[in-house]
């Protein structure tokens, strides 16, 4: 260490100077002091890089910040308008199924009928009703909903449908000929059944003597009618006239 009066060299660990006894304690200690000015220099360019990189790291979460407010207002649109068109869907279909109109079944065969209500997700239910006359038969003539009624989807509709049920009035056929009488009701396709019965009037043979139903009666198809028939034994009236001889 070089003493700052006489300018002598000393060693590096004395107190003194060996020639003139100054102190050499104020160098070192000078020296010690300008150590800590370098550090504070250091210190001032840490913070400033660490506030630059503070000032980076907050512009950076700022920016993430706006992309997801943007993200999620983006994503809250979306599920906006999707609610948006789910409503109007399901209202549309709502309406779709809530408000069917009934079509006009009058006159439609059963068949056409419950293709017409089957295309409009409807339903049908069939009555029969007996009708005299042919072109009814199998035909709608009535429907227990309106034509352009609003019913909901699967609604069942009844209609009455025509069941042609061949009718008529009993003729008197007393006193007519079996054979003309059988002719007459296998012309009309009536059900009759024949039974003989003896008569003592060869007039009555092979004639009509009684029937059921009565003359007028109305009656359908289904219904037999019943013929008696007259048969004179011409055998059994001689012995009955010799028998009264004797």
């Amino acid at each position: 260490m070089r003493c700052r009066n006489c300018d002598i060299v000393n060693e590096e660990d004395a107190l003194y100077c060996k020639r003139c006894g100054a102190l050499l304690v104020e160098k070192k200690s000078k020296t010690k002091e300008a150590k800590p000015k370098k550090q504070k220099t250091k210190v001032k360019r840490k913070t400033k890089i660490k506030k630059i990189y503070q000032i980076k790291k907050n512009n950076q979460k700022q920016e993430n910040s706006i992309g997801k407010n943007i993200l999620i207002l983006f994503l809250l649109i979306l599920v906006i308008v999707l609610m948006g068109l789910s409503f109007v869907m399901g209202y549309h279909i709502y309406n779709e199924e809530k408000n069917i109109e009934v079509p006009d079944l009058y006159q439609l065969s059963y068949e056409e009928a419950v293709d017409v209500l089957a295309k409009k997700n409807l339903k049908i239910e069939q009555t029969e009703k007996i009708v005299t006359d042919e072109e009814k038969s199998n035909i709608v003539i009535n429907q227990n909903k309106r034509k352009g009624t609003k019913v909901s989807k699967n609604t069942v509709i009844k209609v009455t449908v025509g069941k042609y049920q061949f009718s008529y009035i009993v003729a008197n056929w007393i006193g007519k000929n079996k054979d003309e009488v059988k002719n007459e009701l296998n012309h009309k396709g009536i059900l009759y059944q024949l039974e003989e019965k003896e008569v003592e009037e060869e007039r009555d043979h092979n004639k009509v003597i009684e029937q059921s139903p009565k003359k007028g009666t109305k009656v359908d198809h289904s219904v037999t009618i019943k013929i008696i028939v007259g048969k004179y034994n011409a055998e059994k009236k001689e012995k009955n006239n010799d028998n009264k001889e004797l």
